[in-house]
């Protein structure tokens, strides 16, 4: 089987600017040409929509959307994921985190945090978790760091590296818990597919 898919990452949607403006109608009217060899069957949105906790306005909305009718899928075939610049940054969450970086095995405390502590971290995604149900339908599954959306000719792995992001500069250097990620392979063994 064949699979063809569009990956958009690190949108930043905060300047308005001509050449900004300019630049996202021309990756609309290149995707409608990318789909003359052939249809695309999913769309990955990788991180970064807003930049640096910025607002998720009606104009980032209507480009994705553009997006995803230039590919002609429907929502159930778009797969979002935060980045580092969708969330809300604080003094608390900071205190946190670095606590949490100063163990001697920051991935292994990833794995045993105490709720108050998680929704101390994961409430700084309520912004972007608000924007995923309202673009596309359906409610982030922030209980679960990690999951998968599977379809019948594909899983995706959603990986949300963003529980302790903080930092300028740590991409790259993002940590996850260990067990949570583990157990995603053990429910949603992969499937073997060709990309294009």
């Amino acid at each position: 089987m064949n699979l063809r898919f569009l990956q958009l990452t690190d949108i930043h949607f905060h300047n308005d600017n001509y050449n900004t403006l300019k630049m996202r109608n021309e990756l609309i009217k290149y995707v409608v040409e990318l789909r003359k060899d052939g249809e695309i069957d999913f769309l990955l949105i990788t991180g970064d929509i807003a930049n640096k906790g910025g607002p998720y306005n009606c104009e980032v909305k209507k480009f994705l959307n553009d997006i995803v009718s230039a590919i002609n899928i429907t929502k159930k075939d778009v797969h979002l994921i935060p980045g580092n610049h969708d969330l809300k940054r604080g003094e608390t969450r900071t205190l946190v985190i670095d606590s949490i970086l100063r163990d001697s095995s920051p991935s292994d405390k990833l794995d045993k945090l105490q709720d108050e502590t998680y929704q101390t971290l994961i409430n700084a995604q309520s912004d972007f978790f608000t924007f995923y149900k309202e673009f596309l339908g359906i409610d982030y599954p922030s209980e679960k760091l990690h999951f998968v959306k599977s379809s019948d000719n594909y899983n995706i792995l959603s990986i949300n590296t963003c529980l302790i992001s903080d930092k300028s500069g740590e991409e790259g250097n993002l940590l996850i818990g260990k067990n949570d990620f583990t157990n995603l392979f053990r429910n949603y063994p992969p499937k073997k597919i060709k990309i294009n």
